[in-house]
């Protein structure tokens, strides 16, 4: 089967799971209508600029490149900006 045929299955997690449990309209706005929050919160900002940040640093590391810890911080930087 084909990812791109894989994501379109309905999927079951835990957290999906401890979602709908906690607030059944939440997880059917977040999971089913797929609406966009009104606010995210700095953690979840953080996580995803940290997520980004280590993306492009080991994709630097699989091509051989090194990059250097400046680097990693001036891309967390810009990225935290353009979240912010």
């Amino acid at each position: 089967m084909v990812l791109s045929e894989l994501r379109k299955t309905p999927l079951l997690s835990a957290s999906s799971i401890g979602e709908y449990v906690e607030c059944s309209l939440l997880y059917r706005f977040g999971r089913i209508d797929k609406l966009p929050f009104e606010f995210r919160s700095d953690n979840l900002e953080f996580g995803t600029v940290i997520h980004r940040v280590l993306g492009e640093f080991y994709q630097a590391r699989m091509t051989g490149d090194r990059m250097p810890l400046n680097d990693v911080h001036a891309l967390f930087e810009e990225n935290w900006r353009a979240v912010r």
